[in-house]
């Protein structure tokens, strides 16, 4: 399991319209082949950053698949306006997950 954290940080005042375009785009993340779970937080202190996580099966389902398709362009188009600056994406092993550990 891969565990994608994207740090989204939004033009201060953007807050709300971002969080309902992101209502209505999430479906383009969680519909991806591969996408497993999808969760958007909200930063207490800095309440214009974002965190959002996302599990995928693997690195592959989310960088060539999500990455490549229709869907993440329609993802951008429905969230981008509201970005101060890009998002940093990192991915990550739930180590949960691992037997070996």
């Amino acid at each position: 399991m891969i565990v994608t954290i994207a740090e989204i940080i939004i033009r201060p005042g953007d807050e709300n319209a971002f969080i309902a375009a992101y209502r209505e785009a999430r479906r383009h993340i969680a519909d991806s082949p591969g996408c497993r779970m999808l969760r958007l937080v909200r930063g207490i202190e800095q309440p214009n950053r974002f965190l959002l996580f996302s599990e995928w099966v693997s690195l592959e389902s989310h960088i060539e698949g999500f990455y490549g398709s229709d869907g993440f362009l329609s993802w951008r188009a429905g969230v981008c306006e509201y970005f101060a600056e890009p998002p940093c994406v990192e991915h990550v092993v739930d180590l949960r997950d691992r037997s070996d550990e």
